[in-house]
């Protein structure tokens, strides 16, 4: 199969590997990106996983934050601390 997809056993199809998870060209199975990391879904490599930038929960991808942690505000897509004053 093609890089980002699998091929699946029961069917015989080429099956595109879901968001998280990456594969590369001939393989059987995908592989889920290291330390919790985001990817697209029908990710190539490893290259292509990221995690959130610092105080983010949930991001878009690696600049791009839409919630973020507690202590946190949102300010345009980036997480800021959260003023004590």
């Amino acid at each position: 199969p093609l890089a980002g997809f699998y091929l699946d056993s029961t069917t015989s199809k080429c099956v595109v590997c879901p968001e998280n998870t990456y594969s590369a060209f001939g393989s059987t199975k995908c592989t889920a990106c290291p330390n919790n990391e985001l990817a697209p879904a029908a990710s190539i490599s490893t290259a292509a996983c990221f995690g959130c930038p610092a105080g983010c929960a949930n991001c878009t991808d690696a600049a791009s934050c839409y919630v973020c942690e507690a202590g946190y505000a949102l300010w345009s897509g980036t997480c800021v601390v959260r003023s004590t004053d």
